[in-house]
C-alpha cells in the first residue's frame, strides 16, 4: 500500500526589541509594548535554524492509496492539495513555552483561539489536556520523540476540487 503524507517541522523567527518609554516605570506594561513593536514595527526578523536535537517533525496529514481509490481522487490531486494553502486552513497550533532551566512554562495563545471559541476550542483543548496529562505522568521516564499519531484530514473529491480551482 502507498501513503501520501504531509510532514511539518517547527521553525522559529526571532527579533530583538528595545523599548524606551518614560511611562514604563514598572515592568507590567513592558511586555505589551514589546509585542506592539513586534507586530507593528519593521523589525529585522531572523529565521532560527531548525534544531533537530530539540524538535522532531510530525505528520500533519496521511492518506493511503486505498482511501484515494475510494474517493475517486488521484495521487497528483492529493499531492497538489497537500501543498495548497486550502489544505492548511484548518491546521492550527498551540505554543507551549518551556524554560528548561527554571522549570517554568506557559501556553502562548494565538489569534485563532478567539476565532475558534466555543465547542470546537473546548474539544481541542480536551485532547491537548489528555496528551499533556500523559506527558506529565511520564515525567520520570521521558518518552522518545516520535512522529506521533497522524491526523487524517479529509480532502475534497475530484468534483469539488476541480470546481474550486484546487
Amino acid at each position: 500500500m502507498r501513503y501520501y503524507a504531509k510532514v511539518v517541522r517547527l521553525r522559529f523567527e526571532a527579533a530583538y526589541v528595545e523599548i524606551e518609554d518614560d511611562d514604563l516605570k514598572t515592568s507590567e506594561r513592558a511586555p505589551d509594548r514589546a509585542l506592539d513593536v513586534a507586530i507593528e514595527g519593521q523589525l529585522d526578523w531572523r529565521l532560527v535554524p531548525f534544531d533537530r536535537e530539540a524538535y522532531a517533525p510530525h505528520i500533519e496529514m496521511l492518506v493511503s492509496d486505498q482511501e484515494l481509490a475510494e474517493s475517486d481522487a488521484t495521487p497528483a490531486l492529493i499531492r497538489r492539495w497537500m501543498r495548497s494553502s486550502e489544505a492548511s486552513t484548518q491546521d492550527r497550533y498551540l505554543l507551549l513555552y518551556a524554560d528548561t532551566e527554571s522549570g517554568e512554562g506557559h501556553a502562548i495563545l494565538q489569534p485563532w483561539h478567539s476565532e475558534a471559541a466555543g465547542f470546537i476550542l473546548a474539544d481541542v483543548c480536551g485532547e491537548w489536556i489528555e496528551d499533556l496529562a500523559e506527558l506529565s505522568a511520564l515525567a520520570l521516564q521521558p518518552p522518545k520523540p516520535s512522529a506521533g499519531p497522524a491526523n487524517i484530514i479529509p480532502f475534497p473529491t475530484r468534483r469539488r476540487a476541480e470546481g474550486s480551482g484546487g
